[in-house]
């Protein structure tokens, strides 16, 4: 998926930030509106085993290229300002969903 960080899988440690990525925007669904709880609204979260290799880590803001330079990285850690990372796996084959949240 393309994405600030690069074209890849992004993944957080966040609950909150992986809820906040899946709710449908396009249909007016947001914290903001206080509807993000509504069951169209796409409530789910998967739990994932991540395998990162070398990581590349930057920082928010911080301007990158699309990919990674795989010479040297095989994933990319973003810290935030806020507190929230993200990963970013660029090979479908790094994931494996262990458990799929619907609420």
């Amino acid at each position: 998926m393309p994405g600030v960080y690069g074209d890849g899988i992004y993944f957080t440690s966040m609950s909150s930030t992986a809820k906040g990525y899946g709710i449908d925007k396009s249909a007016g669904y947001s914290f903001a509106n206080g509807n993000w709880q509504d069951a169209a609204a796409g409530n789910s979260v998967l739990l994932a085993h991540v395998t990162c290799g070398r990581v590349e880590t930057v920082h928010e803001g911080y301007k990158v290229g699309p990919q990674v330079d795989f010479n040297q990285h095989d994933s990319r850690k973003v810290d935030k300002k806020s507190g929230a990372d993200e990963l970013v796996i660029f090979h479908g084959q790094r994931a494996f969903v262990k458990y799929v949240i619907v609420f």
